[in-house]
């Protein structure tokens, strides 16, 4: 994985990557826009690692030119999702993201906007009320939701990691 970060439209997004192989070109597209992008490998490394083309056609899991390209822009991490640790530490990650990327890969839900603005669109709704954001695979007046799941969505704009 690439430890460079490209600022960009979506620097300030977070994604989580669990896919493989072409599904990883979602998020690869993602960190070339600037979002930071933590790919999630299982202990011994993503199965992407072992498709080809390889450097100099030498079959080894560090030489993976489709690895190489579909990884650049990304941070990356070994995570055993098999064990109580390695899914306990997944959901304290998937806490501070915005963005998901699985196999499953049917949308994207991303909202830039700062916690800043949705704090104020709390405060003044009537001031906000064209703005919308990505809920649970559906778009919503964010002015319309409930207070507590605005306070979600602000809470997920405010995590580092």
């Amino acid at each position: 994985m690439t430890q460079q970060r490209t600022e960009g439209m979506l620097s300030p997004n977070r994604v989580l990557d669990l896919a493989e192989d072409g599904c990883m070109l979602c998020s690869k597209v993602l960190g070339d826009l600037g979002a930071d992008v933590i790919k999630i490998e299982p202990p011994g490394g993503s199965p992407t690692r072992n498709t080809g083309p390889f450097y100099h056609d030498i079959p080894d899991p560090e030489k993976s030119l489709t690895w190489f390209f579909l990884g650049l822009n990304k941070r990356g991490i070994t995570l055993n999702l098999e064990t109580a640790d390695g899914r306990e530490l997944f959901k304290r990650l998937a806490d501070l993201i915005r963005v998901f990327v699985d196999q499953k890969v049917d949308q994207i839900q991303i909202n830039v906007v700062s916690s800043d603005t949705l704090r104020a669109a709390q405060k003044e709704p009537d001031e906000y009320k064209d703005l919308v954001v990505k809920v649970a695979g559906y778009n919503a007046r964010f002015v319309d939701l409930y207070k507590e799941l605005q306070g979600t969505i602000i809470a997920r704009t405010e995590h580092g990691l």
